[in-house]
């Protein structure tokens, strides 16, 4: 097995969703919203925070997909990776569980660590979370759209002109 962080981790999936909550409020977020879809294994935190630390800096979309199958995958390695319907059944009933756990810890590892470098000057919102912001208009992240190959100048700000070269 490749190191994963975390992968130890005791700390209750209830304890990191709080913990995550209070992450985001100290650095001024306007909004969080976290669902869970069991059926197919994944987690979404979305939340919306300033860009700096500025008074007024203009809010940023953000959307952090989880897929626990992945994490299952790296803690539990072998030839031919786990599907959803392996990882969840009764058999890996606790395995599936520490996964989650991690998956949880990870989260608050990776908004914390972005936070804590915008707090210091580092980076903005906007360059610690870029892939994951969200567009105006239909909610896509730039890795989707990038994803699609769609050009993202375009969705970032409307009558931005395009690089030089592109058609």
């Amino acid at each position: 097995m490749g190191f994963v962080k975390s992968a130890s981790t005791s700390t209750p999936v209830v304890n990191s969703k709080g913990e995550v909550e209070r992450i985001l409020r100290r650095y001024g977020a306007d909004g969080l919203a976290v669902a869970q879809n069991y059926g197919e294994g994944t987690i979404l935190v979305s939340f919306i925070v300033p860009n700096s630390l500025d008074h007024g800096a203009p809010l940023v979309p953000v959307k952090l997909p989880v897929d626990v199958v992945r994490v299952f995958n790296a803690l539990f390695p072998r030839k031919t990776p786990w599907t959803l319907e392996l990882a969840r059944s009764k058999q890996n009933e606790k395995a599936w569980a520490q996964a989650e756990r991690v998956a949880w810890r990870n989260l608050v590892l990776w908004i914390d660590a972005a936070l804590s470098a915008v707090q210091c000057g580092l980076q903005t919102i906007t360059e610690a979370f870029f892939a994951h912001a969200v567009l105006s208009g239909d909610g896509r992240r730039v890795i989707d759209v990038a994803k699609a190959g769609e050009p993202i100048y375009r969705q970032l700000s409307a009558g931005a002109a395009p690089p030089e070269g592109t058609p």
